[in-house]
């Protein structure tokens, strides 16, 4: 990123106030730094070990660049909620699910339903608690088998053309 902002105005500093979006924050810089203001107001850090400066401005220091959800790779649910002892793994490491946003479709096409289903679940979008159900019916039901249809079929087959 292109170093912005006059040069020549430098301060060496060890402490300085961010103002970016409204918001105040406190940026630590090492004795080697210098701190820089650009024309948006926003402060550049420039070192002198390296020869490119550093710019808080920009959103790819803040949020990591491995996935678009602003979540790293290898997160787990329990580390941003509380989750149920009895969660199954699945439902706590998202990352396990495969099979998400394999190829672009035509927007023409695309519907909303399209566009939720094909988002890669995340810690925020995964169960916090899971309740099982019993297997009642499927102990009872599952032993006699399938209901087998006997009657007899008088209907025309009709003809795929």
């Amino acid at each position: 990123m292109p170093f912005l902002g006059d040069y020549n105005k430098r301060y060496k500093t060890s402490e300085y106030i961010v103002h970016q979006s409204g918001q105040e924050q406190k940026m630590n810089t090492n004795d080697s730094s210098f701190v820089q203001l650009d024309d948006n107001d926003c402060v550049c850090v420039k070192t002198k070990q390296k020869s490119e400066p550093v710019d808080p401005c920009d959103p790819n220091l803040w949020m990591p660049n491995d996935r678009p959800d602003g979540v790293p790779e290898g997160a787990k649910t329990s580390d941003y909620y509380t989750v149920a002892e009895n969660l199954p793994k699945k439902f706590n490491e998202p990352d396990l699910f495969q099979g998400y946003e394999r190829r672009q479709t035509n927007p023409l096409y695309r519907t909303t339903n399209a566009e939720y289903g094909r988002l890669k679940p995340n810690v925020h979008t995964m169960n916090a608690v899971y309740h099982a159900r019993n297997q009642d019916f499927t102990r009872r039901y599952g032993k006699s088998g399938n209901y087998r249809n006997h009657s007899l079929n008088t209907a025309m087959d009709q003809k795929i053309v």
